[in-house]
């Protein structure tokens, strides 16, 4: 099996011009270098889920297994695939982005993808086919395997264009757990019962409003790689020297680990090693050796072997808290700002009050004494005109709100 790059400026004449008698596939991502690495990605335009639907007992005939997907969506309430796509064997399911997502939102789109896995787990979608850097066959080339060519087929469409979908609305919809719910299993039951009363009523007070983000463990583990390659880059120009490249190293693959299949690990932490390391210590026999626990484990939880820590059962993956990845990685707080994971709280308390002030909240010094002098008017209005009526008619507020300004100390 032979690999060439191209550039997408080129794709549509490459595609015409492909041999179809030869199984051809493609990448399911852009890159910003010759690579098809996870670390190389740029843009990613959809998610997918591969049903192996012909190693079922009675395998469906292609398109009674299209028309099941459609079904299946629209009794579990899973947004329906813009494409259905045969391979000649199994099925392509493609949801497709109204807008192309970056890099950075790469462990959030795994992430997406393993939850559409699961939605069709008894139909046999491929656990494995989740990652950024996966290739499937081109429409139109044949699949040697059974003689048939890959075809799509049903395309869903709003008024007349591809249905697309805006990704974090996706993500919402698909992803299980907000970080509020992720908060409440920590907490105990009565904080987490206060907690569902107060969405409830933050639910209800703002029917219109864009839910909060949803949590995705795939994505904060890529948040805290691409944490790791910005200090690295600030710190020793793109290379982590010696006495630093050990650990860096290390949790950047411990990362890596939550967010790449087991089967794909190692090339992973190869192609990010050549990022942020030496290259003499990524091509020696030592930076294999280091990695060797890590990726036994990674097959371990692949496995789905569990490890017991304190009475509780947990993947044999390293996972370190944010606090002890800030201590090793001996983060600043000169460089907390350009973090987007590894932040402690006085950071975390710093971006919650720039962002309130960015939509127009006072400080609370300013508010109380704006409060204060809105207090004195109304006293010294109560004082000439000695009723409250009068003075929420002069104010212009009701009589309600009028109380409360003279109740005020």
């Amino acid at each position: 099996m032979s690999q060439h790059p191209h550039r997408l400026s080129d794709m549509d004449w490459i595609l015409r011009n492909v041999n179809p008698n030869i199984d051809t596939y493609m990448s399911q991502g852009f890159f910003d270098a010759p690579c098809r690495r996870a670390m190389h990605l740029a843009w990613l335009t959809h998610g997918f889920v591969d049903l192996d639907n012909y190693r079922l007992p009675v395998p469906p005939e292609p398109r009674l297994a299209a028309f099941w997907v459609r079904e299946h969506c629209h009794d579990n309430n899973i947004p329906a695939p813009s494409l259905i796509i045969f391979s000649g064997r199994g099925i392509y399911l493609k949801w497709m982005w109204s807008s192309p997502i970056p890099r950075a939102a790469a462990g959030r789109a795994v992430a997406v993808n393993r939850a559409l896995v699961k939605a069709f787990a008894a139909r046999g979608a491929d656990p494995a086919c989740v990652d950024v850097s996966r290739i499937l066959r081109v429409v139109g080339t044949v699949n040697s395997k059974s003689g048939a060519p890959a075809e799509i087929l049903w395309q869903e469409e709003r008024d007349g264009q591809i249905l697309t979908y805006d990704f974090e609305r996706f993500a919402n919809e698909v992803l299980p757990h907000t970080m509020e719910k992720i908060r409440s299993f920590r907490e105990g039951a009565a904080q987490a019962r206060m907690h569902i009363l107060a969405q409830e009523r933050s639910k209800r007070r703002s029917q219109q409003r864009v839910p909060g983000k949803k949590f995705a463990v795939e994505d904060w583990h890529w948040g805290v790689v691409e944490d790791i390659r910005t200090i690295v880059e600030r710190r020793w120009n793109g290379t982590a020297p010696e006495g630093h490249r050990d650990i860096v190293g290390h949790l950047a693959a411990c990362q890596l680990a939550r967010v790449i299949p087991a089967g794909q690990l190692w090339h992973e932490i190869v192609a990010l090693g050549r990022l942020i390391l030496p290259s003499n210590y990524v091509n020696g026999p030592e930076f294999r050796q280091h990695c060797s626990t890590l990726l036994n484990n990674a097959r371990r939880a692949a496995r789905g072997e569990k490890t017991e820590f304190e009475g509780k059962a947990y993947p044999p993956v390293y996972t370190y808290r944010r606090d002890t990845l800030i201590e090793r990685l001996e983060i600043t707080p000169a460089e907390m700002p350009l973090m987007t994971r590894l932040i402690d709280k006085a950071e975390h308390d710093r971006r919650g009050v720039e962002a309130r002030r960015a939509k127009g909240v006072i400080p609370r010094t300013e508010y109380e004494a704006a409060a204060a002098e809105r207090s004195a008017e109304a006293r010294a209005i109560l004082m000439e005109c000695g009723s409250i009526k009068a003075v929420a008619e002069r104010l212009g507020i009701s009589y309600e709100a009028t109380k409360k300004r003279l109740q005020r100390a």
